[in-house]
């Protein structure tokens, strides 16, 4: 899940996305700074997910998460192609991170169409990123 502005989750859809979670699903969403200044699709994943799972905040995510780790090493944390300086951050639900959310746009390095990154490096970091992300939630 991508975006540059802001969003609402009607009550269904947090309903949905609650039950989701609640049954093993996983969500990752990646702000887009596109032409903005501003990171309005960061802040409204972190207010929309409240609804979701009343009580329970995102935190950041430890560098020594599993996710960081399950098939490449990123120690720091997510590559950043651009966007905010905001923590990597998720949502645990019984221990279990069931929603991740960076800012560092690099889905832009999935999508050189749109964003070329500023080098290889960069481009490969993403991919890499994108590898452990999907091998997290297809295993937790």
């Amino acid at each position: 899940m991508t975006g540059e502005g802001n969003f609402r989750l009607s009550y269904d859809e947090a309903a949905t996305l609650r039950e989701y979670f609640k049954r093993g699903g996983f969500l990752y969403g990646d702000d887009c700074i596109k032409g903005k200044t501003e990171d309005y699709f960061f802040k409204a994943f972190e207010r929309e997910i409240r609804k979701v799972m009343p009580g329970n905040e995102m935190k950041p995510v430890p560098l020594d998460h599993e996710i960081f780790h399950c098939f490449y090493d990123f120690d720091n944390g997510t590559p950043r192609c651009k966007g905010a300086p905001h923590p990597d951050m998720g949502l645990f639900y019984k221990d279990r991170l069931v929603a991740f959310l960076t800012a560092g746009d690099i889905h832009c390095g999935w999508c050189a169409r749109f964003f070329q990154p500023r080098t290889q490096a960069l481009a490969e970091a993403t991919y890499k990123m994108g590898v452990n992300i999907v091998i997290y939630a297809l295993t937790h």
